[in-house]
């Protein structure tokens, strides 16, 4: 059936195979036949309705065309055991002729009035009794459209076009069509969008706004429609834990986790690198109720979660992606990065660029940790007695000049490479421990800066053990 009813539709709000499995488990004794035709009657012209009745409502199977993926006038439908086939044809007939007639009064009922008059209705409908209604939720993350822009790169059009997709992209909610069947939130949007004459670039963007709806849902892939989604979550995400609403266990009303992640896979899909905490701080800004720092620590580490299980779902050692969120996770595309360099540096082990450079530095952070004191903070040179103190030092400079604390895991390890073989020489050589105090601590102030190189990419004490 599946072959000849879905040819290549896109994955909709009712999962196919889930639809398969419903139709099937329904009988014990599965018959499906081809039904003529479809009703003859006025339909809505809105493909997703007319699917959307068949599949959720009677169970019923689309036909498309599998050279034109256009929707043919027939279905198919399944029986249990022998049945009088003209008489359940029949009664499925006309069934499925009231449910169309029902279709198309909400949609002609829709189509009277416009988006705005739709979005007005969203003020009677409470978000959550703290957060306030859906049109202050739908007016919070229009207000998130501009300081967003700026944050992502994008121009003023892109700005333009996701303020008036925002401003209106969960009026659908306020409609007929979508009061009856929920899972058509957004696709009707965009479609109202559409018969009223706005672009297709807000049109898109409006729908785009609620993506992903569930797991393995297709992410927003036009710049308008990243922006409102990513304002939508971060808006749900901040509200609901400052709301006192986080999720707990296996309880998660709101659907967080979910949008946790897919605002972390619009940021990694985009490759956009967004500092997490000025987020929150925006997102917070917006918010009708206080926004504790309590809070927001709270919010910064599910989103960190959520970002350590995608990274782990991939195949990456723990110890990876640990390391890699305990310095970056402020940034997602970032640490993402670093998890996945880490990983392939670490499989090359001790001996590996990545390995000899931890290595060293972490001989100097052993000896650096090992003193209570704190010691100078700055290095004199006029206080070197040995040629491996100057060259170190030399090295290190380089190392400190050579990369920025945003770089690469590669660039990171191609700017600390040379100072692998002056550090060795010097913990092999110098006598950090000398009796002379301005000695010692100038040396410990020299191997405290390398102690402090791998900080801003990775968290070295999560993947020592790696090291040999």
């Amino acid at each position: 059936i599946s072959s000849c009813c879905w040819g290549e539709m896109p994955k909709g709000p009712i999962c196919r195979r889930r639809h398969d499995k419903a139709s099937s488990a329904s009988a014990e004794q599965p018959q499906a036949w081809k039904q003529p035709s479809l009703p003859v009657i006025p339909l809505p012209p809105a493909r997703e309705v007319l699917v959307m009745v068949m599949r959720k409502h009677q169970r019923y199977f689309p036909v498309v065309d599998p050279q034109t993926n256009g929707l043919l006038p027939h279905f198919i439908t399944v029986a249990n055991g022998a049945v009088n086939v003209d008489l359940v044809r029949a009664g499925n007939e006309a069934v499925l002729r009231a449910r169309f007639e029902d279709a198309r009064f909400f949609y002609e009922a829709d189509t009277k009035k416009s988006l705005e008059q739709h979005r007005e209705k969203l003020e009677s409908m409470t978000f959550q009794q703290d957060l306030g209604s859906l049109l202050d939720r739908c007016k919070r993350v229009f207000s998130l459209v501009e300081p967003l822009t700026l944050a992502c790169g994008f121009d003023k059009d892109t700005e333009a076009v996701a303020g008036e997709a925002a401003s209106l992209y969960n009026a659908d909610l306020g409609t007929s069509m979508v009061t009856e069947m929920t899972a058509l939130a957004g696709v009707m949007g965009r479609h109202y969008a559409e018969v009223e004459g706005r672009s297709s670039a807000v049109a898109t963007a409006m729908y785009e706004g609620i993506l992903p709806r569930f797991s393995g849902d297709a992410l927003p892939s036009t710049p308008a429609g990243v922006l409102v989604s990513l304002a939508d979550k971060l808006d749900a995400i901040v509200g609901l834990f400052a709301a006192g609403c986080a999720p707990t266990g296996n309880s998660d009303p709101y659907a967080l986790r979910r949008a946790a992640v897919g605002l972390l896979g619009i940021l990694l899909q985009q490759g956009v690198h967004m500092d997490l905490p000025a987020l929150v701080a925006l997102a917070s800004a917006q918010l009708p109720v206080p926004v504790t720092p309590e809070v927001r620590a709270g919010v910064l580490d599910f989103i960190t979660r959520r970002l350590e299980q995608l990274l782990l779902d991939e195949g990456l050692q723990p110890e990876a992606v640990r390391a890699a969120l305990g310095a970056r996770a402020h940034d997602p595309v970032l640490a993402a990065a670093t998890a996945r360099e880490l990983a392939a540096g670490l499989a090359a082990g001790p001996d590996g660029a990545l390995g000899r450079v931890l290595g060293a530095t972490t001989r100097a952070a052993r000896l650096v940790r090992s003193q209570a004191a704190a010691g100078p903070a700055e290095v004199r040179p006029d206080l070197f007695q040995q040629a491996e103190e100057g060259a170190l030092h030399g090295a290190l400079q380089a190392a400190e000049e050579g990369v920025a604390p945003d770089a690469s895991l590669a660039g990171f390890v191609e700017a600390c490479a040379p100072l692998v073989g002056p550090l060795n020489a010097f913990l092999d050589g110098v006598f950090v421990m000398t009796e002379d105090e301005g000695v010692r601590g100038n040396r410990l102030a020299l191997l405290r800066r390398v102690a402090q190189l791998p900080g801003p990419f990775l968290s070295v004490q999560e993947v020592q053990g790696l090291l040999g």
